[in-house]
């Protein structure tokens, strides 16, 4: 890493005790100061969501790719070495699921399994072996591993999946989003994807050519709209340090002035309802408008 200040950036970031980082932590300072002070500085006690089903279901079809993808990368892709719905039926069967969770799933399961198919060609075309759950970490004096201690990490993150060619020349990162695609959700996916193919260049050097998209499973595509380039290398880097730069003005500015609550249609994910004034205060509106409602009636 070079062209930057990247020793003075990461003792500032170092001093706003905001280290370790990861794209959901700066992510969630963005959207919302209130959230992140109480997950992220007091460690409040969490509630439950407002809608916690999305990410119940989100995750068991992570686990089921997973499960899939390993699989296959060992044993062979082949339908009889790998039965996809033989998979969904285990992961299912062991995963605690509610009534509504499960006719969630099931309805997610025909887009899912056709996306799946479709990362399948790709990885027989490519030959790409995939490393499984791999974690990307910067570290606090910039060099960029798989692992490392929580105290000298500048920022990580998970890659669902990571396939590269048998020469190591060329490379494949795909995210899996069980939601549709948004012009929202796809810029939050482009910079996520972003930040971590920057650091997975750095990773691998042998690495010339880096193909990041996302698996939208409603959708039933599988897309790599980025390319990365080795030869463009300093422009990656200058894309990550300003987006460290923005979460550093972000947090400044929330130490100065109080993290403040933002409303959007993440507060539905929320689980510190309970603490936020603007949560508590559409509570009592509802409940009054209720008890006026029932006054009526009586």
């Amino acid at each position: 890493m070079s062209n930057h200040n990247w020793d003075a950036l990461v003792e500032e970031l170092n001093n706003l005790k905001a280290l370790p980082l990861s794209y959901s932590k700066m992510n969630t300072l963005f959207n919302c100061p209130l959230r992140y002070q109480h997950q992220y500085i007091e460690k409040s006690e969490r509630g439950i969501p407002k809608v916690k089903e999305p990410a119940v279901v989100g995750k068991l079809i992570h686990n089921i790719f997973e499960t899939c993808v390993n699989r296959g990368n060992t044993f062979g892709f082949e339908d009889d070495v790998v039965d996809f719905n033989r998979v969904w039926a285990s992961i299912c069967k062991q995963t605690p699921l509610t009534g509504k969770e499960y006719d969630m799933a099931q309805d997610q399961k025909i887009h899912a399994h056709k996306v799946y198919k479709r990362m399948v060609e790709i990885l027989k075309k490519q030959k790409f072996t995939s490393i499984p759950e791999l974690q990307v970490i910067c570290t606090k004096d910039l060099r960029v591993v798989r692992q490392a201690k929580w105290p000298a990490r500048l920022l990580f993150g998970y890659i669902d999946y990571f396939g590269i060619s048998p020469k190591g020349t060329k490379a494949l990162v795909i995210d899996y989003k069980t939601h549709k695609k948004t012009d929202d959700n796809a810029e939050t996916v482009d910079v996520q994807t972003r930040i971590y193919g920057f650091l997975i260049m750095l990773m691998f050097p042998t690495i010339q050519t880096l193909k990041i998209g996302a698996a939208y499973i409603p959708d039933e595509l599988v897309e790599a709209p980025v390319t990365f380039t080795r030869e463009n290398i300093g422009q990656y880097e200058s894309y990550v340090f300003d987006i460290l730069c923005k979460y550093r003005d972000a947090l400044v500015t929330a130490n100065s002035i109080g993290f403040e609550p933002i409303t959007s249609k993440n507060c539905d994910w929320c689980n510190f309802h309970t603490k936020c004034p603007l949560m508590i205060a559409k509570a009592e509106k509802k409940a009054a408008r209720k008890a006026k409602a029932d006054a009526k009636k009586g």
